[in-house]
């Protein structure tokens, strides 16, 4: 851009982008007394009531139960792998139609920072070293299209994708350490969305030690929604999500703080953390 130079200096002021505060939503307090519902990871029980002693195990049978405005979903402190959940479909839908005095909320307990993975955990030690430098490991019991590959920790494995696509490029083409494709026994690039027969091939970073590494395999969104209004959503954090980790559609007055979105990729490795 005009006044800015190679080392970083300017000719300029800095432009302000700051913005305008955002205005105060018109959500009215949220009341104690509405009816809640707990999920939590230590003594569970999704026959339960939910209550805090004995919450729901899945964000399915929460969401279950509160089917209602108003309602508060509070998630106790934990990590919670949302692809464990045996009615999981690919994200949670939260249509709930409410009011400025009585509405929808998703939150964290008080003090908790409840952490959501919408992944598929690897193992690296189940890989298996090719020519090349090249690892592999077979997914058939992925249930979803593959697209994003991390480290447990959040380091990223670039997706090689075909002509500049979102198809799988074949193994061969792999050159670079941290990239992978998806592909056949052969080497060829799966293109089905089943992904029987087929491998995660990767080339690592120079510095990972493959077999003691854990992978993230994104699968889909924690939440969508589409035309609710007035909703509170606040304290989660959301990794690994494919497409996004929050999608709403049509929606007015939706209040997300204090909150955390990152790992997340959609089509050619670009990524939204809400949509």
């Amino acid at each position: 851009a005009d006044g800015i130079e190679p080392d970083g200096d300017t000719d300029s002021p800095p432009i302000d982008r700051s913005g305008p505060p955002c205005p105060e939503p018109p959500h009215a307090p949220i009341d104690e007394s509405w009816p809640e519902v707990f999920v939590g990871v230590d003594g569970c029980d999704d026959s339960g009531a939910g209550t805090e002693e004995t919450p729901f195990c899945t964000f399915t049978r929460a969401f279950e139960v509160a089917d209602s405005v108003p309602y508060i979903v509070t998630i106790l402190d934990g990590e919670y792998r949302v692809t464990d959940d045996p009615d999981w479909a690919g994200s949670y839908r939260v249509n709930r139609e409410g009011t400025a005095e009585e509405y929808f909320v998703i939150r964290a307990a008080e003090g908790a920072r409840p952490v959501i993975l919408a992944s598929i955990q690897l193992s690296g030690s189940d890989f298996e070293e090719r020519a090349g430098g090249i690892w592999r490991i077979g997914v058939d019991d992925i249930p979803n299209r593959l697209i994003g590959l991390w480290t447990s920790e959040g380091r990223r494995i670039l997706h090689l994708a075909a002509d500049g696509g979102v198809t799988h490029a074949n193994a061969s083409e792999l050159v670079e350490p941290g990239t992978w494709t998806l592909a056949d026994d052969e080497g060829t690039a799966c293109l089905e969305e089943d992904h029987t027969g087929c491998f995660v091939y990767m080339i690592p970073f120079a510095d990972m030690d493959v077999s003691s590494t854990s992978f993230e395999v994104s699968q889909s969104a924690f939440l969508s929604a589409v035309t609710p209004a007035y909703m509170w959503i606040d304290g989660i954090t959301v990794f690994f999500t494919q497409s996004t980790a929050i999608f709403f559609e049509n929606t007015d007055y939706v209040v997300i703080q204090n909150s955390h979105f990152a790992h997340n990729v959609n089509s050619v490795d670009n990524a939204y953390g809400l949509h």
